[in-house]
């Protein structure tokens, strides 16, 4: 499974809230800086490379506690239609 923003969602840097934002159809969400770092990497990655991206970004972090994480929100993402999944791989 690749994953990928939901279909009109757009991330962009929102100068006057000075944050990152996920733009869908008359939606603004504000982002955290890991959010945003988790949905930029939904470019049609899978959940594992999604992983191994952080992994190489962050060696300090516990890659069973960083895994599990990212697959608590990305499971809250695509249930906000923020991300969805698409069969095989990119």
């Amino acid at each position: 499974m690749s994953l990928h923003l939901y279909r009109g969602a757009r991330l962009r840097y929102d100068r006057t809230r000075e944050q990152h934002v996920l733009l869908r159809a008359e939606e603004v969400t504000e982002l955290n800086a890991t959010a945003f770092e988790i949905l930029s990497l939904c470019d049609g990655r899978s959940d594992a490379a999604v992983v191994a991206e952080l992994l190489t970004r962050y060696p300090q972090a516990d890659p069973a506690e960083l895994a599990a994480d990212v697959a608590e929100f990305l499971a809250e993402a695509q249930a906000s239609q923020w991300i969805q999944r698409t069969e095989g791989t990119p």
